[in-house]
């Protein structure tokens, strides 16, 4: 027995678990098995372990049983079970259609490559251990997976780091290996781009709170207007620790516009001196937009708007025709998480190790 898994609890029933998945792996699928007295003979376990080792062989798509015949390699045996790591918030209402729009293209493009896909909601962080996240610590100590791909936070993604299994993670930074990113660069450069198309000469920014994104994203916007010789002034820069308490994404947007056009509003000036408005994602849009809406403000009357968005997501739909658009084509983020993985999955070393995805700039009709 490996001196590792019996230091770490690994029990008789793990090693004949280990057992027949490597016989199962070398006979191949559709193949016959050895019989319940022969197993048992080999391994040295009884029927009533054997059994409940079948029960988990059988879940994992390992071996079949079919009674008044015998034990099968599993005509599924080669496919891969991918690991999907993604935080439970997925389906607030309150939380970008992104994460769902990326649980489905992952599920779309299992399907492609006849891999089976299990999702996880939750995972331990270093510091709160295995109190948490129980089904994906077991399932990767029972070696159900084959391969993980992570969007979860930073702090999931640190524990995660401590297993061997290949991992493909939703990264920000083009130093993280084995991840891919967005190029909010380029999206911040078609959102200063398309507003000075549109005659903006000043221009306003409203984003993240600074331990998010925050700062380096209108850190992006300005350099991309002073390239072309505006500037982002200081106070034209709307953060969530700009205000004293903590909202979602949707009510921060609500909030903005009251304070801009509400009768006790403390940002009165901002519709008088900005032209151009720079929103730093599509939730935050929706909450501004809707506010105006019911306010009845028409916001084109004051200044023009770009926003980051998904492809495909309907959050903005009503008032997409007039705003530019800067699009991250989610399908895009997950091929390319499964291209990397399967690559590593292979044994190979993917070059290069960190993938980045351009926007798509969605202009407003005129």
């Amino acid at each position: 027995m490996n001196e590792t898994k019996a230091t770490t609890g690994w029990s008789k029933e793990d090693a004949a678990y280990d057992a027949i998945r490597g016989m199962a792996l070398r006979l191949g699928a559709g193949e016959k098995m050895p019989t319940i007295n022969e197993l048992c003979a080999i391994l040295t376990i009884s029927r009533s372990t054997l059994d409940r080792v079948f029960r988990k062989l059988e879940g994992n798509h390992i071996i079949r049983r079919k009674h008044g015949s015998g034990i099968f390699v599993s005509e599924f045996i080669d496919q891969k079970t991918i690991g999907l790591v993604i935080g439970h918030k997925v389906f607030d209402s309150n939380h970008s259609q992104f994460w769902v729009l990326m649980l489905q293209a992952a599920q779309e493009i299992a399907k492609q490559k006849n891999a089976d896909i299990r999702f996880y909601f939750d995972c331990p962080t270093l510091e709160t251990g295995n109190r948490e996240g129980v089904h994906i610590a077991e399932d990767i100590k029972n070696d159900r997976l084959d391969g993980l791909i992570s969007v979860a936070l930073p702090p999931q993604r640190e524990w995660l780091k401590q297993f061997t299994l290949p991992n493909v993670s939703f990264g920000r930074h083009t130093d993280e290996p084995f991840s891919v990113s967005l190029n909010n660069r380029v999206g911040y450069t078609f959102a200063a781009e398309s507003l000075i198309g549109l005659g903006c000469t000043t221009f306003g920014f409203f984003g993240h709170s600074s331990y998010t994104s925050g700062p380096r994203n209108s850190q992006l916007f300005r350099e991309a207007l002073q390239l072309h010789g505006f500037t982002l002034e200081d106070k034209h820069l709307f953060h969530i620790n700009r205000f004293d308490f903590y909202k979602n994404h949707y009510e921060l947007g609500y909030y903005l516009a009251q304070e801009m056009f509400g009768p006790e509003g403390s940002l009165n000036y901002v519709p008088q001196e900005v032209e151009g408005l720079a929103i730093a994602d599509d939730l935050l849009a929706k909450g501004f937009l809707d506010a105006l809406n019911l306010m009845g403000i028409p916001f084109r009357d004051h200044f023009h708007i770009a926003t980051m968005a998904n492809h495909k997501a309907t959050t903005l739909q009503i008032y997409e025709d007039h705003l530019n658009l800067i699009q991250f084509p989610v399908e895009d983020v997950m091929s390319n998480m499964f291209e990397l993985l399967g690559m590593l999955m292979e044994g190979g070393h993917p070059h290069p190790p960190h993938r980045v995805i351009e926007p798509i700039l969605v202009k407003a009709k005129k």
